[in-house]
């Protein structure tokens, strides 16, 4: 799997708390360019989706968890090790 996150802006990289995420399957016959074509469908749907409430400020977002980060960021320290 992969996926799709719409979240807020901060100082950091990829640290803003969640609007929404999306994820999207893999399938054996998936290229590079079919999964960029899925996942920007997918971040235009949730951008439709939550423009006018993001606007209005209605959507506060939820805190990434350390799960996410951890995960994340050690996949990245790893491939430079």
């Amino acid at each position: 799997y992969t996926g799709a996150t719409i979240h807020w802006m901060n100082e950091l990289v990829d640290d803003g708390s969640i609007i929404d995420r999306k994820k999207i399957e893999i399938m054996a016959n998936d290229t590079g360019l079919s999964l960029f074509n899925k996942i920007n469908d997918e971040l235009y749907n949730l951008i439709v989706k939550h423009f006018k409430k993001v606007l209005s400020g209605r959507v506060i977002g939820k805190p990434q968890s350390e799960f996410d980060l951890k995960n994340k960021y050690q996949k990245k320290k790893e491939q430079f090790q």
